[in-house]
């Protein structure tokens, strides 16, 4: 789990999700009336083993995460003219921490050790235990597309969200599409966004006092640009290039363990994006079609600007990228990537608690494990996903997927 750990550390992880959902629309002349009930409910269960030098068990630590979702989503759209279509809509949302429970058992243990709560969470100042963390979210939002013949295409959209909590967030967002010819397409978008604090960053408490939640902590804010233009070459391939830029606000960190906090300077990235794209008929005994595709994202900047100077996003990677195939027939879809994560910036990050530019845990090693801290857990590494569909063996709607991911454990 951690490569500059003195110790054999193995982490297994199990995920079970079940989600389901129940819609309804109805055509009212030229408007569209679309309602939905969702839930999703999310298991996690983690079991890690920690071993001596000799491979014997050194801890136990089992960790339990369960979480729930509801939510209700109603929309409206209206097309008043052939060039122009209005949008508007409700969501609710009920999320619900139904449980985090951690036990640490070391080896050999102590009575006063076995099955104690490593954490757990207290919302409304409750003791260790299974405790549920629950808030509601309530949005509207609208938008508003407008065509100006065949060439230009402005879209204007706003949306409110209340948080239980703390209060509420409006965001906004505009977005241009002009395409001079039918081959070539130009887009600009400019938008406002926001991400709430998760309830471990809120609630949580550890029984040793270490990386603490903060009810009073702020949404993380973030406001982007973005640039493109699309080109088709030929009647089977696209192509994209696009450029970015970001600036996030009231980030949330916890550094040496400390209480969960918002970060007082602003976080800035900025890149370049590019997409490639085919698709090709083949009519092979088992497929029809096959398309290629080549995404990369090349991180011009990204840092926190200090008072003490910009200084690059710890474990960040500039140069990321994903390649692979898609084959299809009419019962069978197999889907094949390559992820590459380049190498990550060193583990540099400014704290403004003390106001200094300081080293993340995974450089902290002492240096009596000379051989573990000359490591090197920042190089880069490429995965492989797998992904086999089968539909048509039922005459019922059913679709069986097998997915793999991560499947040689990075190449």
């Amino acid at each position: 789990r951690y490569p500059l750990h003195p110790v054999g550390d193995r982490r297994d992880a199990n995920y079970t999700y079940t989600l389901g959902s129940i819609g309804y629309s109805a055509r009212l002349g030229s408007s569209t009336l679309a309602n939905k009930l969702y839930a999703d409910n999310t298991k996690l269960y983690f079991n890690e083993v920690t071993e001596n030098p000799d491979n014997s068990i050194k801890r136990n630590k089992e960790q339990t995460k369960q979480g729930l979702v509801l939510g209700w989503d109603s929309k409206w759209s209206w097309a008043p003219s052939e060039f122009q279509e209005v949008l508007l809509g409700l969501n609710y949302e009920r999320n619900s921490a139904t449980y985090l429970e951690e036990e640490w058992n070391p080896v050999p243990a102590p009575d006063h050790y076995i099955h104690f709560y490593n954490s757990y969470f207290s919302q409304h100042g409750e003791g260790p235990g299974r405790n549920v963390a629950r808030t509601s979210n309530y949005a509207a939002y609208a938008q508003d597309e407008i065509r100006f013949l065949d060439k230009l295409r402005l879209t204007l959209g706003l949306r409110n969200d209340h948080f239980e909590g703390f209060g509420g967030e409006t965001s906004p967002r505009i977005g241009v599409v002009y395409a001079p010819q039918e081959s070539t397409t130009l887009k600009a978008l400019w938008g406002r966004a926001f991400r709430p604090p998760t309830f471990r960053q809120l609630y949580v408490v550890r029984f040793d006092g270490l990386q603490g939640g903060d009810p009073h902590l702020k949404p993380e804010k973030a406001e982007t640009m973005e640039m493109e233009v699309g080109q088709k070459l030929g009647d089977t391939t696209y192509a994209k290039l696009g450029y970015f830029h970001s600036k996030l606000t009231d980030t949330t960190l916890t550094i040496d363990n400390s209480t969960w906090f918002n970060l007082s300077v602003p976080r800035i990235t900025q890149g370049l994006e590019l997409e490639l794209r085919s698709e090709f008929q083949i009519d092979g005994p088992l497929f029809k079609t096959i398309s290629v595709f080549l995404n990369g994202t090349r991180l011009l900047n990204a840092f926190d600007d200090t008072p003490l100077g910009k200084v690059d996003i710890a474990s960040v990677a500039p140069t990321l990228a994903n390649w692979g195939f898609t084959a299809r027939s009419r019962n069978l879809t197999l889907f094949s990537a390559w992820n590459l994560v380049g190498r990550r910036n060193p583990g540099y990050v400014y704290n403004p608690l003390k106001n200094i530019i300081e080293y993340t845990y995974h450089l902290k090693v002492s240096d009596s494990f000379a051989g573990y801290k000359a490591r090197d857990n920042k190089g880069g590494y490429v995965t492989q996903d797998l992904n086999l569909g089968w539909q048509g063996f039922s005459s019922l709607p059913l679709k069986l997927e097998l997915i793999v991911r991560n499947l040689w454990d990075k190449l």
